[in-house]
């Protein structure tokens, strides 16, 4: 009960002050139309009775929308704000993943690619080694021919040389 009465007796002060405020700023006709007169508590109210303190019908006086409507402004744009600097983290780490995305699969495309050039390098290498066997054994084969066809004609040279010089009885020089 004494709490209540010192809240009512709080908020009457405060009342007055506000009021003492709006007569030196001449907006007393500004306040009649825009509160209702069971806004205002009187001093003979019973405390008991918080119906007469707090009016259901109350209205609020137009400085006061004003400052209520100016700070839910203010509030509002400050989510806003925020709201745009969520974006464009968002925006910005999508970006950064996209491209850290792009540059990872052709990374690993790079990669693939080098990798088949390595294995197509060692096959290509491969072959040209049995290439180049193979001809080198057929080369031999071919030599070995050679060899054998030389030794062949020289042998037959040495025999019609033999048979010359003792038919002739003279050496004859190749």
């Amino acid at each position: 009960m004494a709490a209540q009465l010192s809240r009512t007796k709080f908020l009457q002060d405060r009342l007055d002050v506000v009021m003492a405020a709006i007569k030196d700023m001449r907006l007393e006709k500004d306040l009649e139309r825009s509160v209702s007169k069971d806004l205002v508590a009187t001093s003979s109210a019973n405390p008991e009775d918080p119906d007469r303190i707090l009016p259901a019908n109350e209205t609020i006086a137009i400085e006061i929308y004003e400052l209520l409507h100016r700070d839910y402004e203010a509030m509002r744009s400050i989510a806003d704000r925020k709201a745009i600097l969520v974006t464009e983290k968002t925006c910005t780490t999508d970006a950064q993943v996209s491209t850290i995305m792009m540059y990872s699969g052709q990374m690993e495309m790079t990669t693939k690619q080098q990798d088949q050039t390595r294995v197509n390098n060692k096959l290509e290498q491969h072959e040209a080694v049995i290439e180049v066997t193979r001809l080198v054994e057929e080369f031999r084969r071919e030599l070995a021919k050679l060899v054998n066809e030389n030794a062949r004609l020289k042998g037959i040279l040495q025999e019609q040389t033999q048979n010359r010089r003792n038919t002739s009885g003279q050496e004859v020089i190749y």
